[in-house]
């Protein structure tokens, strides 16, 4: 958690525009060699900390954790909890005096059947509403990756009692055994022209009323369903990085040269992407 957490930060850097010293590429090139890449089995471990890094990725952009989980953010959501806790109270006050005395009142179109009055019935409706949305957003809180990478890296490894009470490991172990949401889910989406080049959206699905609210998909721009990916596949990727001995990636030569391809396809290489 704390390495994935590490090698995000460095990716925010890199999305950012910000470079790093040839120094730094060269102690994370070591860390991923000899560490990650060490063992054989090592590729499971190496995928599994892409994925936390991917979800915390996923979490910066598309999420507000980065910013809820800001020091003395566990002051702020109690001071929250004490406020759903009194519109809790507040809810069962209102709702336990609902019989209205309806004597001087000759519309009944705000009481219900069982003498429920309709606006106190609509209001303690939306506050549950709002309550069972907040204690969802608890939930999920509590078992982002944001959480579990607080209690270890800021609170776990940095006070000493806490690695000596069993009880408190004993939640952490739980907390960190649950994923909830896993962005990529270790699959690969797949696109294949030949499949796709006659396909033509559905009229209802591309204009530009839906424009607003769905990505408009074109005309043979349709997505082949994806595939899980495979052990083989990671063992590959995972030979191919250990045979490589520098920092710094080739873009596809080196495993054209590997394949005695260099002089056929080393042009596409050379181009601006690699499409």
């Amino acid at each position: 958690m704390c390495l994935s957490f590490a090698l995000f930060k460095l990716l925010c850097l890199r999305y950012a525009g910000y470079s790093l010293p040839q120094k730094a590429h060269e102690n994370a090139w070591k860390l991923i060699r000899n560490g990650l890449l060490s063992h054989e089995d090592g590729y499971k471990r190496a995928f599994r900390v892409v994925e936390v890094e991917l979800t915390l990725l996923f979490d910066f952009f598309y999420t507000k954790y980065g910013i809820i989980f800001h020091p003395g953010w566990l002051t702020t959501k109690l001071m929250e909890l004490m406020g759903i806790t009194i519109g809790i109270w507040a809810m069962r006050s209102l709702l336990k005096d609902h019989h209205r005395d309806n004597s001087n009142c000759n519309c009944l179109l705000t009481t219900m059947l069982n003498g429920l009055s309709g606006d106190i019935f609509i209001t303690g409706l939306i506050i549950t509403s709002f309550i069972i949305m907040e204690l969802i957003q608890y939930f999920f809180l509590s078992f982002s990756e944001w959480a579990k990478m607080i209690l270890i890296c800021q609170k776990y490894v940095q006070k000493k009692s806490w690695q000596e009470t069993a009880h408190i490991e004993s939640i952490i172990r739980a907390i960190c055994g649950v994923w909830l949401l896993k962005p990529w889910e270790q699959k690969l989406h797949q696109y294949s022209f030949l499949d796709s080049y006659f396909y033509k959206p559905y009229g209802l699905l591309k204009n530009r009323i839906m424009a607003a609210f769905i990505d408009q998909t074109r005309d043979g721009q349709r997505q082949s369903p994806p595939i899980q990916l495979s052990e083989e596949v990671k063992q590959a990727v995972f030979h191919a990085l250990k045979l490589n001995n520098g920092t710094n990636l080739e873009n596809g030569h080196a495993s054209l040269r590997r394949n005695n391809e260099s002089k056929k396809l080393l042009w596409a290489c050379r181009l601006e992407t690699e499409t």
